[in-house]
């Protein structure tokens, strides 16, 4: 039993997340100029003996909390924070063992009834990542030709700082949506893709 909890205590030392991610994929689609859906799919890696549980990390711009759901994973709570991310608690049906993969889905229905909603997606690189994926559709746009942009920022920023941009996105007029891969992000930064609304 003691070289059950002694592997059990390294493991949990060694590795201040749960898990580890090995690719993200997210789409925003604006279905018109207040309702959209907000999807994101992460292949992580367990970094727990058993892993039962993982937060999703979210920040709506809106005025109104979205309606969360996921087709993986059970809904066990949602917890919001003024002024830090709010946090859906997802739970595995099958419990991920140490260095299983598996797919984490999150989904957010959102009404920005108010126009409040900033038009961007922010994505926290604190490790490690090989891919991040952006689809961004946007159904109600007709004639536009505006490209999207691509920031970073420091995570660890102690002063508000404007973001740098690093790129641009073309918008498939036929296709109605940017889309973007972000490869092998270099950890630290807050990565943006900024479109006009």
């Amino acid at each position: 039993m003691s070289i059950i909890w002694a592997i059990y205590s390294f493991v949990k030392r060694s590795n201040e997340n749960n898990h580890l991610k090995v690719s993200v994929f997210t789409k925003f689609e604006a279905l018109d100029k207040t309702h959209s859906i907000f999807e994101t799919y992460r292949v992580i890696q367990s970094k727990r003996l058993v892993l039962s549980e993982i937060d999703q990390n979210f920040k709506w711009s809106g005025s109104q909390l979205p309606k969360v759901s996921s087709r993986f994973q059970k809904v066990k709570d949602v917890i919001t924070n003024e002024h830090d991310y709010d946090k859906a608690i997802l739970t595995f049906e099958k419990p991920l063992l140490y260095n299983e993969t598996g797919v984490v889905h999150f989904r957010a229905e959102t009404d920005d009834y108010d126009g409040k909603a900033k038009p961007y997606l922010d994505y926290k690189v604190e490790s490690y990542i090989n891919i991040i994926h952006y689809r961004v559709i946007l159904k109600y746009k007709d004639d536009f030709q505006q490209p999207a942009k691509v920031l970073k920022r420091p995570i660890d920023c102690k002063t508000p700082t404007e973001y740098e941009e690093i790129g641009s996105i073309t918008f498939d007029e036929r296709a109605k949506c940017y889309e973007y891969y972000l490869i092998n992000p270099a950890p630290g930064y807050f990565y943006r893709i900024q479109w006009e609304k």
